[in-house]
């Protein structure tokens, strides 16, 4: 099993949420770490900060994970700082787009178990989740290709 972490995101000082967030997952050379950036209260400033201060302190750059508020609040421009790291995009139908700073996604969330293309079953008896509904991600590799990539 592939071990990762991720942050959401908020409005409130970037430093404080970056070392918290590496205070609380204690992240290792294995661990996958992410941005989740959907929360409207952060800023596209505040959300360069993060991944900047997160790859400052790890020695690697984050995974940025977000849908429609990064597609909202780039628009049209290409963005290489945003392209220069690995998307994980959440979008919900058939047809995965993503914004013009990147060419592709890494990872893409097609369904949170309600909405968005099958597979979408609902999982029973899951510890802490009564509805059995679950998040799914496709990746566009082999799995020996997704266990290189994981946390690099």
């Amino acid at each position: 099993m592939l071990w990762g972490a991720y942050h959401w995101g908020t409005g409130v000082n970037v430093a404080k949420q970056v070392d918290n967030f590496l205070t609380t997952a204690k992240p290792d050379d294995q661990t996958l770490v992410a941005l989740d950036f959907e929360d409207k209260r952060m800023t596209l400033s505040q959300a360069r900060e993060f991944m900047t201060r997160v790859a400052e302190k790890l020695g690697r750059k984050p995974v940025f994970y977000s849908g429609h508020l990064i597609k909202d609040r780039l628009g049209n421009r290409v963005d290489d700082f945003w392209g220069a790291h690995r998307l994980w995009l959440a979008h919900y139908n058939a047809n995965p787009t993503v914004q013009k700073s990147w060419k592709k996604y890494w990872l893409w969330q097609y369904t949170d178990g309600k909405i968005g293309p099958k597979p979408d079953e609902v999982v029973p008896g899951l510890p802490g989740d009564s509805s059995g509904h679950l998040d799914r991600d496709s990746y566009e590799g082999t799995r020996a290709q997704l266990k290189t990539e994981w946390a690099s």
